[in-house]
């Protein structure tokens, strides 16, 4: 399958975002945009098709280091579109997001405070913080 040429986001999307940026927790919407996707994968959201999204982001902006296109598919067996998987990974973390911040004060790094992620092949990684802790 061909992968996308850009990025977007669904009008819920839309609206998690503009409520997460409000928050003043991130200089651009780019960053919160991995933010939400990375929550999406620490909570085992897999990628599934998305509807509707509105062009955001050119892959060559969002990803200009290709990191994200080569590490979808080491979390996500078969996949072979991974700006596809990244949209979709983004509108889910984002559904999340906005329903934390639906019930209170939304807090990045109490959100990330437990990250484990499992890969395709079956091992496990422990996000370490910068002074030496790490969270299992």
């Amino acid at each position: 399958m061909n992968d996308k040429k850009t990025i977007g986001l669904t009008p819920a999307g839309e609206t998690a975002m503009e409520q997460l940026m409000a928050q003043g927790c991130f200089k651009d919407m780019i960053d919160a945009a991995k933010f939400a996707m990375a929550i999406a994968i620490r909570e085992g959201d897999a990628p599934l098709p998305v509807e509707g999204a509105n062009t955001i982001w050119n892959v060559g902006s969002f990803d200009s280091d290709g990191q994200i296109k080569q590490i979808l598919p080491v979390l996500f067996a078969g996949c072979d579109s991974s700006y596809r998987a990244a949209e979709s990974l983004i509108d889910q973390g984002l559904f999340r997001i906005g329903q934390i911040i639906a019930i209170g004060p939304f807090e990045p790094v109490r959100l990330l405070a437990s990250v484990s992620i499992t890969v395709a092949d079956g091992g496990t990684s422990t996000l370490k913080f910068p002074d030496g802790g790490t969270n299992s």
